[in-house]
């Protein structure tokens, strides 16, 4: 996936539906997010667009800030004003682009004004969400990570978080390891990982904030040297904490990989403890 084209969008897809095919498109909004797939959604946008222009907002979105846009297509959907609103917006961008951007999903036959019926389309009758979340994620080129190389803390105590509505997503996009936090449609914590250190080196950088990672970003707020421990014979992280965990930018210290994994855990806890109060 060329993660440099990628980066640049708030959004990894955009969803553009009628009122009447809610329940469908919110589940699959909701396999996405769960996924670490970034989605406007309109529901998870409810205190972003309080008191907004939507009629610029939403041309902004469907036209600039997602790298898809995925046009639910019904009867229900080609009599709607605000549908009608997206679909020219998101139409502009395709007028823009010489690579596909919209992306119909048909629960009929119904045709839309500018959607060529040449074009390339994804049926919904007999698709699960579940189904055609896989099939925007293969189209977003992203992976996700197998079981067998999650970290081990991490996939012990990630069950835990099922009683609390949450689940924890780890996957890779481009360079970098992802691991996603997600209750209820939304992401509650983000971190991801990847090589290079911040003098170009072989080490570790971190970047993890409360919430989802809107754009790409070189920032950090860690990073590590893997180094060999003496005294715990072992290969461990010198870690370099600005604001991951709290400690001072001055502090370093070593840590081994089942205690950078438990510091994770606390915070990922915390987050959950605060969504919940």
């Amino acid at each position: 996936m060329p993660s440099d084209n990628y980066d640049q969008f708030a959004y990894d897809v955009a969803l553009s539906f009628a009122g009447e095919d809610r329940s469908y498109v919110r589940a699959v909004a909701n396999s996405l997010t769960s996924q670490g797939v970034k989605v406007f959604f309109d529901e998870y946008e409810l205190v972003d667009m309080w008191g907004r222009d939507l009629y610029e907002h939403l041309h902004e979105v469907y036209s600039s800030k997602a790298k898809y846009c995925v046009i639910f297509v019904s009867d229900a959907y080609s009599r709607k004003i605000w549908t009608t609103h997206e679909r020219k917006s998101a139409q502009e961008r395709a007028l823009r682009e010489r690579h596909e951007y919209i992306l119909p999903a048909r629960f009929d036959e119904t045709e839309l004004p500018g959607l060529r019926s040449t074009t390339g389309y994804i049926d919904l009758r007999n698709l699960t969400p579940d189904e055609l979340s896989k099939i925007i994620i293969k189209k977003l080129g992203q992976s996700q990570i197998e079981d067998a190389n999650v970290p081990e803390p991490l996939k012990e105590r990630s069950s835990a978080l099922q009683s609390a509505g949450a689940s924890l997503s780890i996957f890779k996009r481009g360079a970098k390891t992802c691991v996603r936090l997600v209750r209820a449609g939304r992401t509650l914590f983000s971190l991801d990982v990847w090589t290079g250190g911040i003098s170009g080196d072989k080490g570790l950088c971190f970047y993890a904030i409360d919430g989802e990672i809107r754009m790409s970003s070189e920032s950090i707020n860690a990073w590590a040297e893997l180094i060999w421990d003496q005294e715990k014979e072992d290969i461990v992280l010198k870690l370099n904490d600005f604001s991951l965990f709290g400690h001072l930018p001055s502090q370093e210290r070593n840590m081994s990989f089942d205690e950078f994994a438990t510091r994770i855990w606390e915070r990922i806890v915390e987050v959950v403890d605060r969504d919940r109060n």
